[in-house]
């Protein structure tokens, strides 16, 4: 597997658009997307499509027009491997019980694809124990059972995190400008952006 960490690309918006440009025009599919899918998805997966704890506002999903929309969990895709061009998750896996199944999930029905997720300081100051289960870090080179051998990849820790700064900081994020600018000027601080690939290795 080939991994990009993609937050050199600054500010956050400049790194989307070369996603873009990355991510061509075969079939697209958003993995856990909800009221905020990619938006050259054709595609949106979604484990749950009315109310919820595990989206933003907990509103029901409102599908875009033009786009299909497939109940499923991450965990168990509907695709055949390697059928999906490029595959899209943004803050999906730190809800799963199982996280390493839903990356093999990805890998196995994507070609490409783009992960995001929170780091671990992001999780200490917007703490979500409740619905967030895992702190997830990116290692260079770390040794897993799943797949027994040192590969690249991301760490997940269950999260003991205290949300004790969370109302705080959420209001700080939604009515500060300048948090706001220095949040996305320095994504890489918060969220964990990686693009993938296999190689000839798989």
């Amino acid at each position: 597997m080939k991994y990009t960490v993609m937050s050199h690309i600054k500010p956050y918006h400049k790194m989307i658009e070369r996603l873009d440009e990355i991510s061509g025009d075969g079939l697209i599919i958003d993995v856990g997307g909800g009221n905020a899918p990619y938006h050259k998805a054709s595609i949106l997966v979604d484990k749950f499509p009315g109310e919820t704890v595990h989206r933003g506002g907990g509103k029901p999903i409102v599908v875009p027009t033009g786009v299909q929309f497939i109940q499923a969990d991450i965990q168990s895709l509907p695709f055949e491997t390697g059928s999906v061009d490029f595959i899209f998750s943004r803050h999906t896996l730190e809800h799963t019980e199982n996280p390493q199944q839903a990356l093999k999930e990805l890998f196995r029905v994507g070609k490409k694809g783009y992960i995001q997720v929170p780091t671990v300081m992001w999780e200490q100051f917007f703490s979500r124990p409740m619905y967030h289960h895992w702190k997830i870090s990116w290692r260079d080179e770390y040794r897993d059972s799943a797949y027994g051998k040192p590969f690249t990849g991301f760490y997940f820790e269950e999260n003991d995190t205290n949300p004790l700064l969370t109302h705080f900081m959420d209001d700080l994020f939604a009515y500060n400008p300048w948090f706001q600018q220095e949040f996305w000027e320095n994504y890489e601080l918060f969220l964990h952006c990686v693009l993938w690939e296999h190689d000839e290795n798989g």
